[in-house]
């Protein structure tokens, strides 16, 4: 009997640890964490990539609307990766992977569209809820119910890259007020919502907008070791980078520090490499101001670095950024920014990268600081315009005049410049706005957008519009006499006044010449 009862026993321990490694490896772990029921996969011309975890080099078999498409062998750890046959956009579908010796999961619900990464520090963490006209804009999501969205968790940091996250704050979920319309700082993504819509708006294309960011935070962070190599920097030795940025942290896990190399790709970039996408919309660099000949290195080796380990096949991955919105922390005068956002540009020498500037969007009264201005609608607007442009190469104006050099006519007393543009930047021609600065910024006196600088050393202000020569435009000032021109400045502080734009709304890009 005794014996009996032990044998009996040991087949139930037997069956217990069993059941048990089926829990860890079984349903809920067979697709990767990244993956869920709602969640659009990117269509034709790329592939869709599925991956998870099952029992070590067992055989995967993935159907697609229960039409088996593929077998796929695990690794020796048990991963895995599956290739769906490309799909033109639309669903409902349902995708099964099941284990020889695991069991099967389906995703549910999933459609085939345009996937986005939207990533950076506090400006893209900005949500909805803390945007312009909030309660309309949440009212409105419930239309748009054929993009998907999905918000990684901040509660973790890795030195190490990780195949699965370790938290996410939102799990793939249908647009509506609810998934749209949490805190301030938790979901959805403002830019990143503004953004994915207005493409849903003109493609009438479902899309999948995956919201990876961490406010306050440094390129480094987000640059993977082999990225920060390139540039200088010893992966081995942190940045002298307190949290203590420019940029409010009081709404991240002050426990951890995402302030360290590499920390947040392992963790928050890493478990998506397998993620077939359209583009990455990317809003950070306040938290780098200071550091602009590094962040003229690093930020286009960082867009490489993603590129080569998304490793689409079929496309590029596109990559569009904002340029810093203005700032009062310097006043009008201060150049901190400004040389930050010239760093920025350095990553248009790339292919498939465009930009929204977000120059002009400064918002005094905004209540989460002057540096997270409200309207994202008009940066969503201006990102999703660029896309239209780069990613599906539609013929349209996206961006600012972006002058290219500039050659003097006269030297003192009058003096005169001519300033030329890339013609593809100038739209349906320039645009001019009064000059007019902020009062609790400056006070009695002019604010120095546009100047002329002399050999003399002393900076002055034009106060004629310039005219309009072509794709050019002439300025002009008085100027001490016998003094020669050696430079001219748009834009280029902190808070700038933006006084020349194109006539479809975008303004110039600052300059720096001399």
């Amino acid at each position: 009997k005794n014996i009996k009862k032990k044998k009996m026993m040991k087949g139930i321990v037997v069956v217990v640890v069993l059941l048990g490694c089926l829990v860890g490896v079984g349903l809920g772990a067979i697709f990767s964490n990244a993956l869920g029921d709602h969640m659009v996969l990117q269509r034709a011309p790329e592939q869709a990539a599925v991956w998870g975890t099952v029992r070590p080099r067992d055989t995967v078999t993935l159907k697609l609307d229960g039409k088996e498409v593929g077998k796929f062998i695990a690794n020796p750890q048990g991963k895995w990766k599956g290739y769906l046959p490309t799909q033109n956009p639309g669903g409902p579908h349902a995708v099964e992977a099941s284990g020889a010796a695991t069991g099967s999961q389906i995703l549910s619900d999933v459609y085939f569209g345009d996937v986005y990464i939207c990533s950076g520090q506090s400006n893209m963490q900005f949500s909805v809820l803390g945007a312009f006209n909030a309660s309309q804009e949440i009212a409105k999501a419930g239309k748009y119910n054929q993009i998907r969205v999905f918000t990684v968790g901040q509660n973790s940091i890795s030195h190490t890259p990780l195949e699965e996250f370790e938290t996410i704050e939102q799990r793939w979920s249908i647009a509506d007020a609810q998934s749209i319309g949490n805190g301030v700082w938790s979901f959805q993504s403002a830019v990143c919502w503004f953004s994915g819509r207005d493409l849903y708006d003109h493609n009438k294309v479902p899309v999948g907008l995956i919201s990876s960011n961490w406010g306050g935070t440094i390129i480094q962070a987000w640059s993977d070791p082999a990225a920060l190599k390139k540039c200088g920097i010893n992966p081995e030795i942190q940045p002298e980078q307190s949290l203590k940025p420019i940029t409010s942290t009081s709404f991240s896990n002050l426990k951890l520090n995402p302030n360290q190399n590499s920390v947040l790709y392992n963790a928050m970039i890493y478990p998506l490499l397998p993620m077939r996408l359209r583009g990455v919309f990317w809003y950070q660099g306040e938290n780098n101001v200071g550091q602009n000949t590094y962040y003229s290195c690093a930020f286009p080796t960082m867009i490489e670095s993603w590129r080569e380990h998304f490793a689409l096949t079929r496309s590029v991955l596109n990559f569009f950024f904002v340029q810093l919105a203005a700032y009062t922390q310097g006043g009008p005068y201060g150049q901190n920014l400004a040389l930050l956002r010239q760093a920025q540009l350095a990553a248009l020498h790339l292919n498939n990268v465009g930009y929204a500037s977000a120059i002009d969007l400064g918002d005094l009264g905004s209540p989460e600081g002057n540096i997270h201005p409200r309207d994202k609608q008009t940066v969503g607007s201006r990102l999703s315009l660029a896309a239209r442009a780069i990613a599906f190469g539609e013929k349209i104006v996206h961006q600012g005049p972006m002058a290219s050099s500039y050659h003097v006519l006269e030297n003192g007393p009058n003096a005169r410049i001519q300033v030329s543009f890339e013609p593809d930047t100038i739209g349906s021609g320039f645009d001019f706005k009064g000059n007019v600065c902020p009062p609790s910024l400056v006070s009695g006196k002019e604010c120095a957008y546009l100047t002329i600088e002399g050999s003399n050393g002393v900076v002055y202000n034009v106060t004629k519009t310039p005219e309009v020569k072509g794709s050019s435009l002439v300025i002009s000032a008085a100027i001490a006499s016998g003094v020669s021109v050696v430079g001219t400045k748009y834009a280029f502080g902190d808070w700038p006044v933006c006084t020349i734009f194109n006539k479809e709304g975008f303004p110039a890009l600052p300059w720096n010449f001399g």
